[in-house]
């Protein structure tokens, strides 16, 4: 599961997405997406949990019923679920100083500038969706 960094706060960039606004924006993509919120998680091990059950989401299309019934208001984040209509990540972690992620997306046959590439949280690593 990818988390996305968008914020909650009122004062937005004028091209910046509330959490809600771009949690629909990714279920319309296609994806199955869950929110962050670590105040109203039982799961105290991780602050990126996801909020509720979620695992099902892998296998069956979330429907907007659903995705509306998140408190995504107090969200930390959000979720990208891979699985459902054949979306896959590719996780890379823990990069050394050498690795070029460019060369990596163009030997794997994409652009150097791949839009559905994300820095992960740590700045350390990628995911590359595909």
């Amino acid at each position: 599961m990818e988390q996305i960094e968008y914020t909650n706060n009122g004062a937005k960039p004028k091209n910046e997405l509330s959490l809600r606004d771009a949690a629909f924006s990714y279920h319309n993509f296609g994806f199955n997406v869950t929110c962050i919120c670590p105040s109203l998680n039982n799961n105290t091990k991780s602050l990126k949990a996801p909020f509720g059950k979620w695992k099902h989401l892998k296998k069956e299309r979330q429907t907007e019923e659903h995705l509306k019934k998140y408190p995504l208001e107090q969200a930390k984040g959000i979720g990208a679920i891979s699985g459902i209509n054949s979306i896959r990540t590719i996780d890379i972690d823990k990069c050394l100083a050498d690795f070029s992620i460019e060369n990596f997306l163009l030997e794997l046959g994409l652009p150097k500038n791949y839009e559905w590439l994300v820095q992960s949280g740590s700045g350390k690593g990628y995911h590359i969706w595909i």
